[in-house]
């Protein structure tokens, strides 16, 4: 089955969104100059897999993207930047000095006050995924650095009101997909504490089924799922919490009741968004053999028997 490859596969990893075309003559937006390098041959030595730079060219180039993170045009933002820079830090091309200015940067763009749709803090959660697990693999972040990254990355869940995924002519902004993959990397690290990991479930049960009553259309239900098995799969939340936290789910509040959903658009959208979340949980919890997430199973049922 599709859902069983998640467990399996995404410890390497998330890729980032598919790119769509923008309106190549739309004169206010600006091409991404990348230091010494015009856009078209920075795009050009991406092309080229970035062959014959020598170290510190590659680390100048990955610092001197990060400007470029939130671009409106995706095949810089996305093909460009993000593609780029985790293929940097996967090969483990960038130096520790390197990462933790990188760090710095993305984490202030997060934490940043960009304006409402602009692509800036999405793609900074996007990107720094890839910075966490670069921290995951080897080391490079204090107890305090990564601690900071925990709870800036749960206010950022919690706060984000922008749903919009895909949009022709724009590509993807997926603010609460992007924060789950970032949840998902923090999750898989050891260094991350238990505290930490109930910080990071409790930001992710705000945006299963979000009070403005937008219903989810681009996979982020699906998204967050992943990053919650991950949570389990540590093993450091009790059975009885993961009760409490599917019982709060299956919640109708703020309705008296689930049959009262089918009144109202924001009370739909509750319902769609929340069955789908929970199913994605149940079925691999089904289907897996791995004993912390099967424990994710019987919590799962039971929210699926309340909801109609």
């Amino acid at each position: 089955m599709r859902t069983l490859i998640w467990f399996s596969a995404l410890a390497m990893g998330l890729q980032a969104c598919s790119q769509a075309p923008i309106d190549k003559a739309n004169p206010t937006v600006q091409e991404c100059n990348v230091g010494s390098y015009a856009q078209a041959d920075i795009l050009a030595l991406k092309a080229q897999k970035f062959a014959g730079l020598e170290e510190a060219a590659i680390n100048q180039i990955a610092f001197d993207m990060l400007p470029c993170l939130g671009h409106p045009d995706p095949a810089i933002r996305d093909g460009l930047v993000y593609e780029s820079l985790s293929g940097f830090l996967r090969a483990e091309q960038i130096t520790d000095a390197t990462k933790l200015k990188m760090f710095d940067y993305v984490l202030s763009v997060l934490t940043g006050s960009a304006a409402e749709g602009s692509y800036n803090r999405p793609f900074a959660a996007l990107d720094m995924s890839e910075l966490a697990r670069a921290d995951r693999v080897n080391a490079y972040l204090s107890d305090a650095q990564r601690d900071l990254l925990v709870q800036s990355t749960a206010q950022y869940m919690a706060s984000i009101t922008d749903y919009r995924g895909f949009v022709d002519g724009e590509g993807w902004r997926h603010g609460v997909a992007h924060t789950a993959d970032l949840i998902l990397q923090l999750s898989l690290n050891p260094k991350i504490t238990d505290s930490q990991l109930h910080t990071l479930q409790t930001a992710l049960a705000t945006q299963i089924a979000p009070t403005s009553g937008h219903a989810y259309i681009h996979g982020e239900p699906e998204r967050m799922a992943r990053a919650v098995l991950y949570i389990a799969n540590r093993g450091v939340i009790l059975d009885e919490k993961w009760g409490t936290w599917f019982a709060k789910l299956a919640d109708p509040e703020p309705m008296a009741a689930w049959n009262d959903v089918y009144k109202s658009e924001a009370g739909l959208a509750k319902l769609h968004n929340t069955k789908a979340f929970v199913s994605a949980i149940y079925i691999n919890a089904a289907e897996t053999k791995n004993e912390n997430i099967k424990a994710l199973l019987a919590p799962a049922r039971a929210a699926l028997i309340k909801l109609p």
